[in-house]
Formats: structure tokens, sequence, C-alpha cells
């Protein structure tokens, strides 16, 4: 595996393994790692000719989260995703939509590769087969959506599986694209609530606490998530803190640290102990208590969870 970063805009490689699918418990390890540091001169000579219609379109400046904003144009039915990031590159592209029903097909109308937009979180991502458009404008919205690619050939086709508002921040480097007001659910609502997480066929199952919806399909924002790991005990991603055999309404002081991904962006996961306590430190920032009521399994390698919730003000 080869890989070249900028690193005046990089200040990390992260390097991630799945031998056998994600988060399934199995180990890997790297034997060597070697590395070069080149550096590099840019002439900055103004020639005269310098073309001013193309500045800021690689979406890279920091602090212009909106120039990777997607568009749908309805007149051209294409959809323009100026920034989408794939495993170690960039591409911008457009993909016009031929239909919408039973699943959206799309063709490839244009793509180019563009440097790295590590700095916008407006910006594509497509992992696990998932495409995630954070920031999307149409009709005069702001949306997120999330698309499952089932074919690439002739075609290109998508399965819908999650969408909701966002709030577009024309500052990357502020809060870039978040939940609105309108789609918070109950945010800081004290009242316990309960869910039932179940995985099915090798598939996690997630929630994302805030709103208190759950997804069946990997969705990149969740808060918790219920991996089919075939172990004993259930195998749960997330950011959190054993609180041990505590009661749920307990008054506690909220920790300052100690979270279980508090360096892996949620992407740590751990066995877990049914009848204990968790807090989770959800991501827009928000704690949620939650505790294991039951924990079932139907098979080797699926897990039900029966789980108490309570999102704290």
């Amino acid at each position: 595996m080869n890989s070249e970063i900028d690193l005046t805009k990089l200040k990390y490689l992260k390097v991630h393994f799945s031998p056998y699918g994600w988060w399934t418990g199995h180990d890997m390890q790297i034997d060597w790692f070697k590395y070069k540091i080149e550096t590099t001169t840019e002439n900055n000579t103004d020639t005269g000719n310098n073309n001013s219609n193309t500045q800021g379109n690689n979406c890279q400046d920091k602090g212009t989260a909106d120039q990777c904003i997607a568009t749908f144009d309805p007149n051209t039915s294409t959809l323009h995703i100026p920034c989408l990031n794939i495993s170690f590159f960039t591409i911008s592209l457009d993909l016009k939509i031929l239909s919408v029903f039973p699943e959206v097909k799309l063709k490839l109308d244009n793509y180019k590769n563009i440097p790295s937009v590590s700095d916008s979180k407006c910006a594509a991502t497509f992992n696990n087969n998932i495409l995630h458009i954070p920031c999307l404008q149409y009709n005069n919205q702001n949306l997120w959506i999330d698309m499952t690619l089932l074919e690439t050939t002739p075609d290109v086709i998508l399965k819908l599986t999650g969408s909701g508002t966002s709030n577009i921040s024309p500052n990357s480097s502020e809060t870039g694209c978040l939940p609105s007001d309108n789609d918070t659910g109950n945010i800081g609502n004290t009242e316990n609530k309960e869910v039932t997480l179940s995985t099915q066929q090798g598939k996690p199952f997630q929630i994302v606490f805030p709103t208190g919806k759950t997804y069946t399909e990997f969705n990149k924002n969740y808060d918790l998530s219920l991996e089919p790991w075939c172990t004993d005990k259930p195998g749960v991603c997330g950011n959190f803190i054993d609180l041990g055999t505590i009661d749920l309404n307990s008054s506690i002081n909220i920790p300052k640290s100690g979270y279980l991904s508090d360096k892996a962006g949620f992407e740590d996961c751990v066995e877990v102990e049914p009848g204990h306590t968790f807090i989770n430190k959800n991501r827009d920032g928000s704690y949620t208590l939650f505790k294991i009521v039951n924990h079932e399994k139907p098979s080797e390698c699926d897990h039900t969870l029966k789980i108490e919730y309570r999102n704290l003000k």
C-alpha cells in the first residue's frame, strides 16, 4: 500500500485494516512502516495569465466548506458532487439521474481528481458501499443523504438509506454540516426512553441518541452501533465509558476524558457487559446515559440488545 499526503494540510496518516470485514474482533499488526518526506517549491510568480475562474474550485482552502456542498440541477437532472473522498484520493464528479424508482439509477457524466479536502466537513465520502453526502442544496433546502451502492455497470444504481435536514456553515473550521434544529428530536430531554437494537444477517444496528433515529444499514453519523460479532457478549462501537451497575437515573458528574473513541473517530469497538450503565459522548457534543437491560443471541453472530437511555441536558 502506498500513499502520499500533503503535510501542510494533513497532520497525520490514519491506516485502517479490515481483513474479515469491519469490526469483527480480528487483530492485525504492522511489521514495518517506510516513509519519505519531500519538500517542494511552488512557483508563485504572476505571469499575468492566471485564470480567475479556477480559484477555489478544488475546495481545499480552509474555512470554505461551502465549496464542497453538493447540488442538484432539476433542469439537467444532474447531481454535482464537488468533493468526494474515496480512500486515499479525492474526486469531483457529476452524475446524471436516469430514474429514481425503485432505486436511484445514475450515469457518470464527468469526473476529475482534485487535491485533498480534509478540512471540509461538507465533503462527501464513500465507505463500505455507502455514499454519504453531508451537505446537499436542493429546492432551497439543505439536506444530507446516505445511499447504498448496488451496481456500477452499465449504470450506477444506488438505494436511498437515509436523509434529513442539515445546517450548512460557510466556515468548515467551525461547525461545518450539523443536524438542524428541526431535525434534532428531543435533545436534552431527561425522560428515560427504550430502544431495541438487533443485528440481522451480518449488518450492524445503529442509533443516533439525540434524535432517537435508528438505522439497519451503516450510517456514518451513528452514536452507538451494535455489531454482528461472533462473541458471547455484545460488541458495540461508540464513544462511551462503562460506569458499572449504577442506576440510570443517578446524578453524575460528566467525565471530561476517558471515552472509548476520543481519538479514534467513533471507530473503537469493545465487548460490553449486559446490566451495566454507560455514558456516551455523542457526535454533536451532547451526552447520553444508557443501560443494557437485556441481551439475547438469536444466532451465533447476531445479537439483540434492549437498552434504556436518557439524553443529558
